[in-house]
């Protein structure tokens, strides 16, 4: 029950977030489909640029939760997380626009999709330092257990955001018109301003208040970097593949790549579970980790695992059987419809798969092991999915090479990381 607790809050978190990204895209479908494959493209971008404060994330969350395993304050941890955060967003407010041009270029993106990605990302680009801050209070929160409030904090975000794109994508009672710029900025504004929702949580918190606890030790911070860096690379090179997976699919003509962003945005619910359930598993393994509970791990870990396949391969099943109306909802353009749902079918097959790799990267993160989940991972993409669709596209230029190749790497991801966690259990 402690689990469904826990898991319950960051679950519906995930798919208030992804509730959000559909509206953002419902909002703008309406002005073509290249706004489609854009505000898509820019969505799959906007995962590098989380990906990069994924150091910090992980460091944070996996520290906290130790503490709170040891009975330990842990409000330095998010001091030191702030800090990191600024550092690292400032470089990236001043030169990510030239890197994502940079990038969607290279895939020969029409112009068209190109401009429209970048009028969605500038906002938020320029407000990241406050929406890095945000994330670290979201993961000190998670650390802790105390997950409603990360859910409390997500659905004022979300709410928040949904005004703000009627507002500023049509310019409703008497704001300006701002188009694809106008969901930028909903984005950017309620995310920063989620920073100002959690402060007054964050500062009842005895465990995690940095005013209670504001001194660190050195070697503190080079152990939350330590944690952190394999998962910030992990993310930043799985980051970087999916975009170049897209890339992979752009290859096949926009309505294919089209299809593909409305079906990631159906697929997203089941997606916003399994990094649910990721996240779960990194704090119950990682409290009963620091508390020196060997039996609580494994019995915290099954009972995610379990919880996770069974709610995963249900949403896989909904989602198969009414792919076609999902997708009608986005677009009506009948050859994006077709795609859309034969690759909605292959992902629905591929549900209890991911489920399993999703809750075990987490678990390995909470026993510190923040390397292992970047080496399964990365290469599992480029090895199975990546490269064999490279050589494939060469003589069958159908998405069904890429999507075939998506299908089987999450089936031998999930079966390399039983066999991971499996040789971990006995040896730890």
């Amino acid at each position: 029950m402690s689990t469904l607790r826990l898991a319950v809050p960051i679950v519906l978190s995930n798919l208030l977030y992804t509730f959000q990204s559909i509206v953002s895209l419902l909002l703008v479908s309406p002005l073509g489909k290249e706004v489609i494959a854009g505000v898509g493209f820019a969505s799959t971008l906007l995962w590098f640029i989380y990906a990069v404060v994924e150091v910090v994330y992980t460091g944070v969350n996996v520290l906290v939760a130790q503490s709170v395993g040891r009975k330990e304050r842990a409000g330095r941890f998010l001091l030191l997380g702030f800090t990191l955060s600024v550092l690292i967003s400032l470089p990236m407010v001043l030169w990510a626009d030239e890197f994502f041009r940079f990038f969607l270029a290279s895939f020969s993106t029409p112009r068209e999709v190109v401009e429209v990605s970048l009028g969605y990302l500038k906002p938020i680009i320029l407000l990241l330092p406050l929406v890095f801050v945000t994330n670290v209070m979201n993961a000190g929160f998670t650390g802790l257990g105390k997950t409603q409030v990360v859910f409390l904090a997500t659905l004022f975000v979300t709410a928040l955001n949904v005004v703000l794109s009627l507002l500023l994508i049509y310019g409703f009672l008497g704001f300006p018109v701002l188009g694809v710029k106008g969901a930028g900025w909903a984005v950017a504004i309620s995310e920063s301003l989620a920073a100002v929702f959690y402060l007054p949580y964050l500062l009842r918190e005895e465990g995690i208040n940095p005013l209670k606890d504001p001194m660190f030790r050195f070697g503190e911070l080079l152990n939350l970097l330590k944690l952190g860096f394999p998962s910030g690379v992990e993310e930043i090179l799985m980051t970087l593949s999916y975009n170049f997976f897209v890339g992979l699919v752009a290859t096949c003509g926009t309505s294919a790549l089209a299809a593909y962003h409305v079906g990631l945005r159906v697929e997203s619910f089941s997606v916003a579970v399994g990094f649910a359930f990721s996240f779960v598993a990194t704090t119950v393994v990682g409290q009963n980790f620091g508390a020196g509970n060997r039996k609580g791990v494994e019995e915290a870990l099954k009972s995610t695992l379990l919880l996770a396949s069974w709610i995963m391969s249900l949403l896989g099943i909904f989602m198969g059987l009414f792919s076609k109306e999902f997708v009608q909802i986005f677009t009506k353009d009948g050859e994006v419809v077709h795609w859309a749902v034969r690759y909605l079918w292959i992902v629905a097959f591929s549900q209890p798969f991911m489920a399993v790799h999703f809750v075990l990267s987490g678990a390995l993160k909470g026993l510190g092991k923040t390397h292992l989940p970047l080496l399964v991972n990365t290469l599992s993409f480029w090895a199975v999915r990546v490269i064999p669709s490279l050589a494939l596209l060469n003589i069958y230029r159908t998405p069904y090479v890429p999507w075939g190749a998506m299908f089987l790497e999450n089936t031998l991801r999930a079966l390399l990381f039983l066999v991971l966690w499996k040789r971990i259990s006995q040896f730890r």
